[in-house]
Order: structure tokens, then sequence, then C-alpha cells
């Protein structure tokens, strides 16, 4: 299929993939698409369970141990006394593997238990008609109907849009949400940072609603063309797994020219031929450290649970210990080692500095005025300015403290949440969306009974429209328009994103 649907028009792409806006695909149609593309799915094959034991027994000192129980095996089959050693030995190495085979089994499980639990649905048009199925189910083609706070269920072309801003911080780590368009995008080969006319599988709308009609699932999506990289990927072997390698090289080397020497020098005194090569490989058995793969595994298996109870599984063990001889790491910053979330944290109303406390979704704060809590309700002009941003917000905060929306918008909703204020009785009459170009987002609302508009955007955008200004009891007074200025570069110099009302 076409990598560049971002390069054709609605209509061309309609016409390539035989699908129509209004009545989208008919039943029996997606059932042959899906019959010939398969399902929209990264498909992960499971590890059976004799390939993860047999797994077990591929590391180089279990090798040896093996050989060294054949061989003890075979010596006490020709009549010596080494049935205890075969013993120990196979019981030492059936031990690390079950070992192993549990731990690893328990990751397993565990990961394989979450994907199961990850059935997302999304709404399509199919035989004209508007219904909601697995997204699994997905073909090209379909006409896929979204809103905020949806995830996209697979790679589209949007066909139409509202106000589209989508995610895209899990794909390209850039955390503000990407405005989307209809129109054509010109240039060759571009990345998906720069398709803004489509939406990529696993990011989601923060606001607007979108129709898109699907031009890639399963592995051919972008996060499955990055899922299909990593599988191929050639994760070679951990420090650990090196050092005991050489361990072991080293270890082979020296017991095997000191069993040499015993045999030798046993001849050389006289012994019998075949009881000085008895006593050679009894030399070689006893200078094998047999309980060395069990400790390193029991190890690991406690390493690997001790990160299981901080929420990191661990596939194979010798990865538990991987980090801790890791040197340098390079990472992408928002969704890795930021959550892409924000939060309110200072705020200046009527000439003084409010410092909020509370990270996060967590709507548990309060509002301090130098050192001391400062209640909204007894701060007038700061009720109003946390009334403002709650209502010109396009964000939506749950009552489990989990959100969706643009991460700005949400921090100010959970700031009004500190303050007792909700959207409850408030309600949106008309809305001018943020602008580059204006740099502000304004609202008319009606709030028991009350109509105004509520502005917020940057600060010097927003000082440009105003005449007056509050004081801590709403009371106005002519607005001194640089303390404001000074106020916003002194956030600003302390790393901070700052934003008027």
């Amino acid at each position: 299929m076409s990598h560049s649907w971002y390069r054709l028009s609605v209509n061309e792409v309609l016409s390539a993939l035989n699908s129509s806006r209004e009545n989208g695909l008919s039943q029996s149609e997606a059932s042959e698409r899906q019959a010939r593309f398969g399902k929209n799915e990264i498909a992960f094959k499971k590890t059976p369970a004799w390939a993860r034991f047999l797994r077990q027994l591929s590391d180089s000192m279990v090798i040896i141990l093996l050989i060294t129980a054949a061989i003890t095996g075979i010596l006490t089959a020709l009549g010596s006394h080494m049935l205890p050693d075969t013993i120990v030995i196979l019981s030492v190495v059936l031990l690390n593997a079950i070992l192993g085979f549990v731990q690893e089994g328990k990751a397993e499980g565990a990961l394989y238990a979450l994907r199961g639990m990850m059935v997302p649905e999304c709404m399509v048009v199919r035989d004209s008609e508007l219904i909601r199925i697995p997204s699994r189910d997905l073909v090209p083609g379909d006409i896929v109907v979204l809103e905020g706070g949806d995830k996209i269920p697979a790679d589209i072309r949007f066909i139409d849009a509202c106000n589209l801003h989508v995610d895209e911080s899990s794909l390209t780590g850039e955390s503000v949400p990407v405005q989307k368009t209809v129109k054509t995008v010109e240039g060759e080969n571009l990345v998906p940072g720069d398709q803004r006319n489509m939406g990529f599988s696993g990011t989601y709308l923060t606001q607007g609603t979108a129709k898109g009609i699907v031009v890639e699932t399963g592995v051919g999506t972008v996060f499955g063309k990055i899922a299909d990289m990593v599988k191929t990927a050639d994760s070679g072997q951990t420090p650990l797994q090196r050092k005991m390698s050489e361990f072991v090289h080293t270890l082979i080397k020296a017991i095997l020219m000191v069993g040499a020497f015993n045999f030798a020098y046993g001849v050389y005194l006289g012994y019998d031929m075949g009881y000085s090569f008895l006593g050679a490989v009894s030399l070689v058995v006893a200078a094998i450290p047999e309980m060395l793969p069990a400790l390193v595994t029991a190890i690991l298996a406690v390493s690997g649970t001790v990160m299981a109870s901080k929420k990191a599984l661990i596939r194979k063990l010798p990865a538990a210990e991987t980090l801790g001889a890791t040197s340098v790491i390079c990472s992408d910053k928002t969704g890795t080692l930021t959550e892409n979330r924000m939060t309110v944290t200072k705020v200046y109303v009527a000439s003084h500095i409010l410092d909020v406390s509370g990270v996060g979704y967590d709507v548990t704060g309060h509002f301090l005025r130098d050192g001391s809590n400062s209640d909204a309700g007894s701060m007038p002009a700061l009720r109003k300015l946390l009334e403002i941003g709650s209502f010109c917000n396009n964000a939506h905060l749950s009552d489990d403290g989990s959100g969706v929306g643009d991460p700005t918008e949400l921090a100010l909703m959970v700031s009004a949440a500190k303050a007792g204020i909700t959207r409850e009785g408030v309600h949106r009459l008309e809305e001018i969306p943020f602008d580059a170009s204006t740099k502000y987002m304004a609202v008319l609302v009606n709030a028991a009974g009350r109509h105004f508009i509520a502005v917020k955007g940057a600060p010097e955008a927003v000082l440009s429209m105003c005449a007056t200004q509050s004081d801590e009891d709403c009371q106005r007074r002519e607005i001194d328009r640089e303390e404001y200025l000074q106020a916003a570069k002194g956030f600003a110099r302390q790393a901070l994103r700052t934003l008027g009302f």
C-alpha cells in the first residue's frame, strides 16, 4: 500500500481505498479485507513452556555441568563410585532450571494477562450505520469517528476535523498536542511528526472531533513497524553473561590443564593408566563449582522479585543485572522519564505570589501565601482566576484522579478542584479555539444565569486586551501592565510555563 497518504487529497484517499465518507464499508467487504490484511493487532509470539525450560540449560556453565554429569555417569556405569557426584550435579542443574523457568513464567504470564485486559473499541461507520467494534477488527478503508479523549486505533488519514489536537508524545516525544488538518501535506518521506493530516495508532485526541479513514493496520502502522524492529533486534549478551562466559572458559582451561597434569604425573609415578585417568576426572569434577549457576539464578530471581514489586517486569532473569552495569542511559523524556503531566505550582494574583502544593492530578492541595494556607473563598480574585481557568478549558478531570485532555488544561482543572471549583451548572455557549497566531482561547459561558467571556492565553496577548485589573476583593482598578509582565518573566526564569487570564 502507499506510504504517502498525507500527500493525497481526501477524495483521492477514499477512491484509492474504495470507501465512502458517509456509508463506510459494508460488513461483507470488511470481512473480505480482514481475511486479506489480517487483524489490526501486533502479534506477540508466546514462548512455549518447553522452550522456556530448555533456555535455562543453554548457559555455558550449565552445559559444563551436564558434560561433567555425563562423564561421571559413564564412569559410574563402568564401576566407579561416582553416583553421588552425578546425582548432586544433576540436582543442581535441575534446581537452577526450575528457578529460572518459574520466575520467567511468572513475568511472561503477567505480561500476557495485561495484554488480554487491553481490548479497546472504537466507533466506525459500517453499512451507513455508526457502530462500536473492537479495534482489532478494523481494516483499511474503514471510516472511524473520534472525539476528545479517544485513542486512535490505527493509522488514519483525517477526512473531517474540528478544532482537532492530538497528543503524539508516545510516538514523537513532543509534549505539546499537535493541531491536525485535513489538507494535503507536501514533502517527500516526511517523518510522522510532520504529517499534519495523519493520525497514528496509539496516540490520542486531546480536544476536538474528527473522522478518519483507516490506511494502515497491525504491523503496517508506524507503531507496528517499531515493534517489528524491536522484535528482530539482536539483544546480545548481558554484562553478567559475558563475564560468566569468560569465567567458564578460563575455568575450563585451568581445570583441564590441572587434570592433564594430574594424569601425566600419575602415570609418571607408575600408577595404572586407568587409575590415573579416574583420579584426573575426580579432580576435574571436584574443581567445578556446581552451585555457582544455582546461586546466580537465585540472586537474579530475588532481583526480579524486587523489581516486580516496583512494577517492573523482567522477562529474562539476566536482564535484572544489566541495569546495575549501565553507565550511560539515552532516553526520551516526555512520557518516559516524565509522565507528560503538568502541575500549577505558582499563581500571581492581586500583586501576590501564591504557591500551590500537590503534584500531578491529585486534587488534594493548598494555596500558600507567605507560607500560610490561603483559602480561595477568602480571596475573591484567586477564586475568579481559578474559575476562568476551569471554564475556559476543554480538558476533563475524573473523580478517580485520571484526566483526558491537554496537560496544561488538566493542570488548570486540578488547581480549580483544589479550591472546590467545578463546572457544574456552567454552560458553554460559544468558543474561540486557541490559535498560534492570536495566542489565546476565549469562551462565552452561562454560569448561574450570568453571561461572561473567559479568556486565557499568553500573558502579553491577554494584557493587550485589558484596561483594568482586580484587587484581592475583585474590585477593578487601573491596570499596571509592567507589573504583570515582570511577574511573568520571573516565572519564566524559573522554567515555568506562564498563562494569563
